[in-house]
C-alpha cells in the first residue's frame, strides 16, 4: 500500500491547523500574564512614589507653616511629619533629620528662624531632593 503525497500533505496541515492555535494561545496567555505582573509592579511603585512625595510635601508646608508661625501645634505638626519622613530618607541622613527637627521651639527669636530657614535650604532639602531622584 502506497500513500498518496497529497494525503500526506493534508493529515500534516490538518495537524498543524488543529496544534497552530494551541501554541498561539499557551504564547499569548505567557505574554499577557508577564504583562499584568509589570503593571502590577508599576501600580506598586506609583503607590508608593505617591506616599513618599505627599510625605515629604506635608513636612514641607508644616516647616513653612511653624517657621511663619511657631505655635506649640505647628510644632507638634512638624515634629509629626519630620519623622513621618525619616523611613524615606538614608540612615547617614537621619541624624540631620533629627537635628534639624529638634531645632524647633516655641519662642524661637527671628534670628533662629533665619537660622532654620537656612538649614532647610542647606541641608534637609538636598536630602529631600537625593531621595526623591532615587524613585
Amino acid at each position: 500500500m502506497s500513500f498518496d503525497n497529497t494525503i500526506t500533505i493534508s493529515i500534516i496541515l490538518a495537524l498543524v491547523a488543529l496544534i497552530s492555535p494551541w501554541i498561539t494561545a499557551v504564547i499569548n496567555n505567557k505574554h499577557a500574564e508577564s504583562m499584568k505582573n509589570k503593571e502590577i509592579e508599576l501600580q506598586k511603585h506609583d503607590s508608593k512614589t505617591q506616599t513618599i512625595q505627599t510625605t515629604f510635601s506635608t513636612f514641607l508646608n508644616n516647616v513653612g507653616i511653624c517657621i511663619g508661625s511657631n505655635t506649640d501645634k505647628n510644632i507638634s505638626a512638624v515634629k509629626a511629619s519630620g519623622y513621618a519622613v525619616l523611613p524615606y530618607i538614608q540612615n547617614e541622613d537621619i541624624e540631620v533629620m533629627k537635628i534639624f527637627l529638634s531645632r524647633f521651639g516655641y519662642g524661637n527669636t527671628n534670628a533662629e528662624q533665619k537660622s532654620l530657614e537656612t538649614y532647610l535650604i542647606d541641608k534637609v532639602l538636598p536630602i529631600l531632593n537625593k531621595s526623591l531622584e532615587k524613585l
